[in-house]
Order: C-alpha cells, then sequence, then structure tokens
C-alpha cells in the first residue's frame, strides 16, 4: 500500500493509544471516478462478476463500473462489521495479461517500490536473520523501545519481545541501537518461523496496551472471506488455518518492508499467497492475498486482496483488479475515534485510487 500526504499536527495523540491510528489509515489503506463508455461492464448483472460485485454488493454506481471499463480506478470504503474495521474496495482495467501482473508482483521490492517505502526485503526459502540484514528501527522507536513495559509502548510487542530489549541491549552502549536492531531483526525471524510451523496462533500478542490484542483472534473478527467477490473456500481455509492445510497450485512468500505512512515509520511482517483459480466461466483468474503478520505501529491485523478478473467476451485484451484491503484498528470506537473514522472514510477512497492508478501504470509497463 502507497501514501501520498501528511497528517496535521495534533491527530497522531487524540485520545491517547491506538486512537491515534486512524489518521494512518487515511495514508495506507491503498470517489468518484469519471468517464463513461460502453463495454461489458455497462450493464451489470448476476452474471457479471465485476459489476455484480460493484454495484449489487459494494454499493458502486453504475457510472462507477462503466469508468472502471474505460480505463479510470474507482474506490470506495464500505462498512465494517465493527467500529474497529476498515475496509476499502476498488477497481481498475488493467490493458495486460493477468500473468503479466502476477509476474510483476512476485518482484515485490520492486512493485512496492516508492517514497513511502523507506526499506524492504524479501526471506528466501530457509529464512535467516541475513534476510533482514537492511532493516533498523526508527530513532524514535529506539528511544521507545528501551522504556517499554507491559501495558505502556509505543511499539507493538509481545511482554516477551519488551523483556529481550531490556536484558539483550546495553543502552549504555555505543553499540546500543546497533544491538536493538539485531533484537529486532532476531524477534521478527523467530515470529516468522512460529508462524510457519504453528499458524496464527503462533503470532501470539500485543502487550502494549490494555487489554492486550491476540492477532488470531484479530484476524478471525477480520473475515477473511467475507468480501471475496465469488466463494473461494479453499482460499479462506488456508488464510485461517495455515499450514495445518494446504492449497493447491498456491505460491507463497513472506516479506517485511518499513513503510512511511506520513506518521511514525511502521515496520512490517507479511505473508504473500498468488492463488491461480481454477477455470472459471466468470473470467477470474488469480488472487493474490498479502496478509500482515505483524505490524510495528498501528494495525492488529490487515489483509490486502487482489482478484484479477478477465473480460470472458474480450479474452486477451486486459483486465479487471478488484482490490480489497481490510484492517482491525482497535480504538475507533467511542467519541474521539468516531470523528476519526469519518476522516479515514473521507480520504482513504482517493488514496486507493492512486495506488489502483500507479498498479495500472507498472503492470501496462509505464
Amino acid at each position: 500500500m502507497t501514501a501520498a500526504s501528511r497528517t496535521r499536527p495534533g491527530i497522531d495523540t487524540i485520545g491517547g493509544g491506538r486512537v491515534r491510528t486512524i489518521s494512518l489509515l487515511i495514508l495506507s489503506l491503498p470517489v468518484a471516478a469519471i468517464g463513461a463508455g460502453g463495454g461489458w461492464l455497462a450493464q451489470p448483472s448476476s452474471r457479471d462478476l465485476v459489476g455484480s460485485y460493484l454495484v449489487e454488493r459494494m454499493g458502486f454506481s453504475p457510472a462507477d463500473v462503466r469508468a472502471v471499463e474505460s480505463g479510470h480506478p474507482v474506490a470506495r470504503t464500505v462498512d465494517g462489521h465493527t467500529a474497529e474495521d476498515i475496509a476499502v474496495v476498488g477497481a481498475v482495467h488493467i490493458r495486460t495479461t493477468p500473468a503479466t501482473l502476477v509476474a510483476r508482483f512476485r518482484d515485490i521490492t520492486r512493485f512496492e517500490r516508492s517514497d513511502s517505502v523507506l526499506a524492504i526485503g524479501t526471506f528466501g526459502p530457509t529464512p535467516s536473520v541475513g534476510d533482514l540484514a537492511g532493516l533498523t528501527l526508527e530513532p524514535g522507536d529506539l528511544s521507545a523501545v528501551r522504556r517499554c513495559t507491559p501495558g505502556s509502548c509505543d511499539l507493538q510487542l509481545s511482554t516477551d519481545a519488551m523483556y529481550r530489549f531490556r536484558a539483550e541491549v546495553d543502552w549504555q552502549s555505543p553499540k546500543a541501537s546497533d544491538e536493538a536492531n539485531a533484537v529486532m531483526r532476531t524477534l521478527l525471524l523467530e515470529m516468522l518461523s512460529a508462524y510457519r510451523i504453528g499458524g496464527n496462533d503462533a503470532l501470539g500478542q500485543y502487550d502494549d496496551q490494555r487489554p492486550p490484542v491476540r492477532v488470531a483472534e484479530e484476524f478471525r473478527l477480520l473475515g477473511a472471506s467475507r468480501d471475496m467477490p465469488v466463494p473461494l473456500a479453499p482460499l479462506a481455509a488456508y488464510l485461517t488455518d495455515y499450514p495445518r492445510v494446504r492449497l493447491r497450485s498456491a505460491e507463497d512468500f513472506f516479506y517485511w518492508s518499513k513503510v512511511d505512512f506520513g506518521l511514525k515509520p511502521t515496520i512490517r511482517l507479511n505473508h504473500v499467497t498468488i492463488y491461480p483459480v481454477p477455470d472459471r466461466r466468470d473470467g477470474l483468474r488469480y488472487a493474490i492475498v498479502t496478509k500482515q503478520l505483524y505490524a510495528s505501529h498501528y494495525f492488529s491485523t490487515a489483509l490486502e486482496m487482489r482478484f484479477l478478473v478477465e473480460d470472458p467476451g474480450r479474452p486477451g485484451q486486459g483486465f479487471v483488479l478488484l482490490l480489497v484491503t481490510k484492517s482491525r484498528v482497535p480504538g475507533l470506537s467511542g467519541l474521539f475515534g468516531g470523528v476519526i473514522r469519518l476522516v479515514v472514510k473521507g480520504r482513504a477512497s482517493g488514496s486507493m485510487e492512486r495506488h489502483l492508478d500507479h498498479t495500472r501504470r507498472a503492470a501496462e509497463g509505464k
């Protein structure tokens, strides 16, 4: 996901704690588009996967769908199931093949390259701490982590992680920052290794605030399958029950990034699944899902789902990318959270439209 603007002073601290997360979401969740024209999307029906999904399920207008068909990105926020859910849905027509976008996405370090991505790297088949060599904590996080205690920490960390920063870093040493970075890299590697064996339950919990937040429960509340354009039960089960279940023909890789959303740069650990959907007459060819395993700030969990849908009537003439981003952000309820939530909804769609346009240009070689 990309970010393009700065928050206003004061938003970061309204209500304290997790409520500061909301203005980040304005930037990080990648309305009305213009343009008209005929074509296969002009008359949405139950037989038209893109049109029926956008209009009948997500509340887009027929004009929005025509805009997609003519090459304009469109996006809108949709209501979540709780106040702490943030969801944005968007679409754009891309004049290349789905396989081309998949190939570009595999090269994630190039695909996500932007001014807001401060560092990024992938893990090898056997992840090692060397895969995280480019990862460093920001000066503000280095200052914060040395003071962390359960229930009071400016980073999302478990109690064990907080104590390890205290025990394994000599904060009086000139090499303290190097030692802290080494601890962070080791923690992320251990988290990834545990996840590859134990799945969501192995991701533990964040103890930076009270009550603590269990990542597996947050992901369950996110409802991975609810906003898919068609039922994809094998994929939904894989996202929930990895690695206990397998997904035939799927391709997985893991990567980390440090992203500047406009507030505090945030370290994220991600699991990507590329799923070639078995032959479907509705044109759905691939689902690409990015599942957040860890974030140092703001998100308790997040999911990006990309669905690549060819036009069955015009094979080889492009496809529609449907993008769904879902996040859980504790702190969006109540008076202050509700106010900032409105700000999020007012800006998130524009952020996603910019991201969709960037994706379209990259996939088309522009």
